[in-house]
């Protein structure tokens, strides 16, 4: 798995957690990302691809959130999923994939930010992020008492989605 920006200096992190909720954080860090390898969170297709593959169809609508220079996306379309769409709200780094997957003109990359999803109703039938909601609660002093700042995040994330009580309600025990 390559670090992101490899070849340069890594990126200064932010003075405190809160900021990797900020997009100018993530602007600064993907300076350089069309020309740098991907960089995965928490590990590349291949890592989830036995969880994922038996709840996916080919025929599944797909939305990746804060899909950073991440390559799963495209791994996503080569594993025969060809329906994808990425948002981050880094422009940034949107920029660099649309510029790097050209080749691929069935991939959507979207500037967005996850918490102002702007797709009509019923657009995906699969959600997946791997670290996004990481970053927005960063500044939570801890991560199993998430606070109602917390809570309003992960509930604007949700909101298209009518079947998340219960999770809101687990994050809240």
């Amino acid at each position: 798995m390559a670090s992101p920006g490899a070849g340069r200096a890594p990126p200064e992190l932010p003075e405190r957690n809160c900021g990797y909720r900020e997009v100018e954080y993530w602007d600064q860090r993907y300076q350089g990302a069309a020309d740098s390898a991907p960089y995965d969170w928490f590990g590349d297709f291949s890592s989830f691809r036995a969880l994922l593959e038996p709840e996916l169809r080919p025929e599944d609508r797909i939305l990746v959130l804060g899909c950073g220079n991440s390559a799963l996306s495209y791994e996503l379309f080569l594993g025969g999923f060809p329906n994808v769409t990425s948002v981050d709200y880094s422009s940034v780094v949107v920029a660099a994939m649309q510029a790097r997957h050209a080749h691929v003109p069935q991939l959507r990359w979207e500037t967005m930010d996850v918490r102002k999803l702007d797709f009509p109703s019923a657009s995906f039938d699969v959600v997946l992020e791997k670290g996004t909601l990481d970053a927005l609660l960063a500044g939570e002093r801890d991560p199993w008492t998430v606070s109602s700042e917390g809570v309003h995040t992960v509930d604007q994330v949700l909101s298209e989605d009518s079947d998340h009580e219960d999770f809101l309600s687990a994050i809240q025990l």
